[in-house]
């Protein structure tokens, strides 16, 4: 055996053969440019088609009553608010002693029921989400009938229907900057 083993290296040898005096290969990774539309191109574009599908498929189906519909403009969220009389009727199902009999809406609500009913939800074992119980105030609170119950020391009621708190002035004014901003937004009139 013959102990001349031949040594390896890392060096390139020039190129003589070939007689090209091109520019060398860059030692590194060769670069594929992809071109593909950006992503707001393709947005629009499935955009216009849904808007066009939607456009030539008209069905008369009407939704049974109490269900929520999205507007076509929401692209397949819901809405985060639902009906009036479905949100009093929520509350009136679970939380019956918030309900003022005299005027059929609900009482004012004291500052933080919200994480009181999430526990009511857990320990009753209601069948009610969190969602659906947020979008329900939400609902409720910004009506123009409980805006206008705010007034300074005016009490407020917890789940149990107990004086939990009262209306201070900055509350109120607070409600009636809502109730004003309201009241304006509803006078715009679109063509």
């Amino acid at each position: 055996m013959s102990n001349e083993r031949p040594v390896l290296s890392l060096k390139r040898k020039p190129e003589e053969a070939s007689g090209n005096k091109s520019s060398p290969v860059p030692a590194g990774r060769k670069k594929i440019v992809v071109t593909k539309p950006s992503a707001s191109k393709l947005y629009r574009d499935k955009r216009d088609a849904r808007e066009q599908n939607a456009t030539t498929v008209q069905c008369d189906v009407t939704p049974a009553p109490g269900t929520i519909v999205p507007s076509p403009g929401m692209h397949g969220r819901s809405p985060r608010l639902m009906s009036q009389e479905d949100a009093i009727a929520i509350i009136r199902t679970h939380w019956p002693a918030l309900i003022d009999p005299e005027h059929h809406g609900c009482r004012l609500m004291k500052i933080g029921i919200l994480s009181d009913m999430y526990r009511d939800v857990e320990t009753r074992k209601l069948n009610l989400s969190r969602k659906v119980l947020r979008r329900c105030l939400k609902t409720i609170t910004r009506t123009e009938n409980y805006l206008q119950l705010s007034m300074p020391g005016a009490f407020r009621y917890g789940t149990d229907g107990q004086v939990a708190g009262q209306v201070t002035q900055e509350e109120h004014q607070f409600c009636q900057l809502r109730l004003h901003e309201k009241r304006t937004s509803s006078d715009i009139e679109y063509p």
